[in-house]
């Protein structure tokens, strides 16, 4: 909270959280039903009645993107969370226990880092073909080999500590070993990466939902927004816009925010 960056950054993640939540929770609560056309009130720029104005069919735009966060808030906390969970395991893993299960789980990774995640990511979800639980396997897929790489390399620093040892002198099992000393130790620059990572994983779901292979009508998605209203750039330009600055805004909240847990979490970042 001493980092004004990373106040406005948790700022914007709390607002887009509660905003998943309580939209999720009871969609009746938007102004406008996103769903229900007027042609009357087509391409209406922002005003009052409509802050984020209209659609070509006439629809509230802002009822629009806030019937798409669930969705895209859902996807992007499920495989942060997926990644987080495997990837850390992984690489605590591949530290700890170093020669041929390092060598095999890295190697692992190397294969998928060896490509464009994003690039990766369509491939994967092209092949399974649309749908938003295709979109979030294939971002799962392609998001976890970098958290394994984060975890070996903390675990690699920490596992001839004279505690790491005692424990197994002691004779603790590798589980007792991981869960109390190894991942309690890695989890910081784990935590700090997932809260960059999430806005990624928010524009890469955004990228898919534009390109066809993210959620499929009438499910709403802000991807999808962009590209329904990429043929009004010219004559109604908040129609693509507003859905791509909210991807961007909360995309830069979740940046701030992980710089801002770095400093907070990691001794050797703080100024």
């Amino acid at each position: 909270m001493r980092d004004p960056a990373g106040a406005v950054g948790l700022g914007i993640v709390v607002v887009f959280l509660v905003t998943a939540v309580v939209v999720g929770i009871d969609p009746k609560i938007l102004n406008y039903n996103p769903f229900d056309f007027s042609f009357y009130n087509e391409l209406r720029p922002p005003s009052l009645q409509y802050p984020f104005g209209t659609d070509n069919f006439g629809r509230s735009i802002l009822s629009e993107v806030l019937m798409a966060t669930p969705l895209d808030a859902f996807v992007s906390i499920a495989v942060v969370a997926f990644s987080l969970a495997v990837g850390g395991i992984l690489g605590a893993l591949a530290g700890y226990f170093g020669s041929k299960a390092d060598e095999a789980i890295m190697r692992l990774t190397d294969i998928f880092l060896s490509f464009p995640a994003l690039i990766l990511a369509v491939g994967i979800s092209d092949a399974l073909g649309p749908g938003a639980i295709h979109a979030m396997v294939a971002l799962m897929v392609v998001s976890w080999p970098t958290y394994a790489r984060l975890a070996r390399g903390d675990c690699l620093a920490i596992r001839e500590q004279a505690f790491i040892k005692a424990a197994k002198l002691s004779g603790r099992s590798v589980a007792y070993t991981l869960r109390k000393h190894i991942l309690p130790n890695v989890s910081p620059s784990l935590i700090a990466y997932a809260s960059v990572n999430t806005g990624f994983i928010i524009i890469a779901f955004s990228v898919l939902g534009y390109l066809g292979l993210g959620a499929q009508p009438p499910r709403l998605e802000w991807g999808m927004l962009v590209f329904q209203g990429q043929s009004y750039l010219r004559t109604a330009p908040w129609f693509p816009l507003i859905p791509g600055a909210i991807i961007l805004v909360v995309t830069v909240g979740f940046s701030f925010l992980g710089d801002a847990l770095r400093d907070a979490l990691d001794p050797t970042f703080k100024k």
